[in-house]
């Protein structure tokens, strides 16, 4: 019988002490210190933000200043298009090539908007990371906007637009932001309308690109990489965008009113389980702007609110502690949900809480809702905040796990301030957020008017004049 080749000639309590013959020596990746988020601005004004981490993958971002709250006129609807366009055809790929290129990488692509900007981003292996940036200055610059393709996305805005009520999360916003806002800025709609979608063509399009989608608007924002490496690569792919004017990234203010937005339907798009119809209620106040040091009070007020759908995902006993559950719908099992939410943006936003219910009963919902807001607003206790901070914490730190989420967190900030906050910034700013701040920016939003917004069957809705009433004898 063979004796088995022995690989090193000296062991310690089964640790080897020599390395392999012919092996390289060990290279240990320093896990005791966060890389820094290293910035700089290319020539043209492109500015260019990357953090090494280790791992044999990379992620990264071309995230643009501009969305829906920047059209005017003929562009109503355009960020819509450009969204649902990307990955089409360029001027150096057809879109069959796009396709061909992205199966071949095998990573991760996408194109995402919110109302203030769009992003294109890729997850792929670091080897790659050269081929992704030209495929996303393509996608994002050189875009053909074909009348073949504007068509087929014409057919599917008419698709998305036949089931918008059957999606609470999309049409629900829509509503809020339009009776917070009126019409222009941030009350700009998302999703672009049929009568707009059957007048956009190439040249509206490529005008609201050409004017949007320059130097000082635009961020290339990575993960995973060596920060030389994506400046030299953004400045090979995206040294020619043009250095456009110095128009402010918001040019237009954006003024919170509050008001109402009610959309009455004959059949309710959702039933519950036991097949009873749901109207669908948002209820909301003036939040604040993301950066605007409240920010971390009330972050931490939508964790402490928290909720989701009756059954929540995950199963029973998720959410447990928030007030959504435990003074909502524990308490009154016609409650389908009862989720709170915060929408900020660079100049304002808009705190809302979203819930569905019977139409019988969606009055005493919004009753609910409210008395919940109130009760905050005259005090919570510190066991409350500490595991809305806990919570916020954990969130924050295992969403920065994720390279993708790191990518668009880095470019989001540095579109936004020129700078990022680490994650120990972040976390002594929520460690700092006390009972009293959650109460106080509680009160603040009270103070201001709501914001109210339904559909499906609304006839037991109180009107707005009464909801304002209220909170107005309630609040002094």
């Amino acid at each position: 019988m063979t004796a088995p080749r022995c690989l090193s000639t000296r062991t310690a309590g089964g640790v080897l002490l020599d390395a392999f013959p012919g092996m390289p020596p060990n290279e240990f990746v320093d896990c005791t210190s966060v890389a820094a988020t290293e910035i700089t601005k290319m020539s043209n004004g492109v500015t260019v933000a990357s953090e090494d981490i280790a791992g044999p993958w990379c992620a990264v971002s071309a995230i643009v200043g501009v969305g829906p709250r920047f059209e005017v006129g003929n562009s109503s609807g355009v960020t819509h298009f450009l969204d649902r366009l990307a990955y089409k055809s360029t001027a150096k790929f057809s879109h069959t090539e796009i396709m061909d290129q992205l199966q071949k990488l095998g990573g991760n692509f996408l194109c995402t908007t919110n109302r203030e900007t769009i992003m294109y981003q890729g997850m792929v292996f670091l080897q790659d990371l050269e081929q992704t940036m030209e495929l996303l200055a393509e996608v994002a610059v050189h875009a053909q906007y074909t009348e073949e393709e504007i068509a087929e996305q014409r057919q599917m805005v008419a698709w998305e637009l036949e089931s918008i009520t059957d999606r609470a999360e999309v049409f629900l916003p829509e509503l809020l932001h339009r009776a917070a806002y009126g019409s222009g800025t941030l009350g700009n709609a998302h999703i672009c309308n049929q009568e707009l979608a059957d007048e956009m063509s190439s040249a509206r399009i490529c005008e609201f690109r050409d004017q949007y989608y320059v130097a000082p608007r635009m961020v290339i924002a990575g993960a995973g990489m060596k920060h030389d490496v994506l400046l030299e690569l953004s400045e090979k792919y995206f040294g020619g965008v043009s250095s456009g004017s110095a128009t402010p990234i918001v040019d237009k203010p954006a003024e919170y009113l509050g008001g109402c937005r009610l959309y009455p339907m004959e059949v309710s798009p959702s039933n519950n389980a036991q097949g009873i119809p749901l109207t669908q209620l948002g209820l909301g106040f003036k939040g604040i702007g993301w950066a605007d040091e409240d920010i971390y009070p009330v972050a931490v007020l939508q964790l402490l609110l928290g909720g989701g759908l009756s059954f929540s995902v995950g199963g029973p006993g998720k959410g447990m502690f928030s007030r959504m559950y435990n003074n909502v719908m524990n308490l009154n099992h016609w409650a389908e949900m009862a989720l709170a939410m915060n929408l900020s943006y660079m100049d304002s936003g808009i705190f809302y809480i979203q819930g569905a219910a019977p139409p019988q009963k969606i009055q005493v919902l919004l009753d609910i809702l409210l008395k919940e807001m109130m009760s905050v607003a005259h005090g919570v206790s510190e066991m409350e905040v500490s595991r809305a901070r806990n919570q916020l914490k954990a969130s924050l730190l295992m969403n920065l796990e994720s390279k993708s989420i790191t990518a668009e967190d880095i470019g989001r900030q540095v579109l936004g301030f020129g700078y990022r906050l680490s994650s120990d910034d972040l976390i002594e700013k929520i460690d700092a957020v006390t009972a009293a701040d959650v109460s106080r920016v509680t009160t603040t939003m009270l103070q201001s008017y709501p914001t109210l917004a339904a559909y499906g069957n609304i006839e037991k809705l109180t009107d707005y004049e009464s909801l304002v009433s209220s909170l107005q004898r309630h609040m002094g």
